[in-house]
């Protein structure tokens, strides 16, 4: 676990990428890592794509900076011409950009492996925000960086393509999240078939109120003959799994309970 403290457990993604908001590329990155990083116990508050843009990622970097305690950035960090995220990130910290001695030989290091020389490009992927500390990117060349600010946000600086990112995160910054929220993430699912979302929406709507603690969401699809399928998902960030996890039972029950009696009304009216 890294020694980095937070001011809250509040996340904000900001995927980085020209490619991104012209539609070219899908942002797989946003969904991928909200995924972990809720089972890790954070709450993601914000997905945002951002052109490759020093003004733009700048002021989102700057915003985000007063309110959360973790920021992920995705994208910009190789040896194109407009991969610049590691000056966009040391523009929001009011830092320079310096070459990092052990950036270096991850990427001198990356390139041997590949029979390629270091050039000036190469050499730009160990270019960091002075202070930053870099994460070995067993995939790519881009090492990712992170870096603890003094106002206890911690940024994490990640590859865009899927590929690095998601080997990059799970091997190296998964285990240092780990333990920092103190909070786990339950999560539990009920199917009904042949009903409405609108007919079961006052229901839906009492329980909710009822446990502000859970959260209570329907997701409506079609099976494969037509039929309408109502999946209801329950889930809570918790620091006491039992307590949770009893809660989330007797939120089955009452649902699967009050929905029943919403069937047989209908099918005996």
């Amino acid at each position: 676990m890294i020694e980095c403290e937070l001011k809250n457990t509040d996340v904000l993604i900001l995927n980085i990428g020209t490619e991104l908001t012209l539609g070219v590329t899908i942002n797989t990155n946003g969904s991928w890592l909200a995924r972990k990083l809720t089972y890790l116990g954070f709450q993601v508050k914000r997905i945002i794509v951002v052109r490759d843009d020093e003004e733009d990622v700048v002021e989102e970097m700057r915003r985000g900076l007063n309110k959360y305690g973790l920021i992920i950035t995705t994208g910009g960090l190789g040896p194109t011409y407009d991969d610049s995220t590691s000056l966009f990130v040391a523009k929001a910290l009011g830092v320079d950009l310096a070459l990092n001695e052990q950036a270096l030989a991850m990427v001198r290091e990356a390139h041997r492996a590949r029979g390629e020389e270091l050039n000036e490009a190469r050499v730009k992927q160990a270019m960091l925000p002075r202070g930053a500390r870099p994460i070995y990117n067993r995939v790519g060349t881009a090492p990712g960086f992170y870096f603890c600010t003094h106002n206890k946000t911690l940024i994490v600086s990640l590859p865009g393509p899927p590929r690095e990112l998601q080997p990059m995160f799970e091997g190296e910054v998964e285990p240092m999240l780990k333990g920092l929220t103190g909070l786990e993430y339950l999560e539990d699912f009920i199917e009904f078939r042949g009903l409405t979302e609108s007919s079961i929406a006052k229901i839906i709507e009492r329980v909710a109120k009822e446990n502000p603690s859970v959260y209570i969401k329907t997701h409506p699809r079609l099976s494969d003959k037509g039929e309408s399928i109502i999946q209801v998902q329950l889930s809570t960030h918790t620091n006491d799994v039992a307590r949770a996890g009893m809660l989330l039972e007797s939120i089955k029950k009452k649902l699967l309970e009050s929905i029943n009696e919403e069937i047989t009304k209908r099918n005996t009216g």
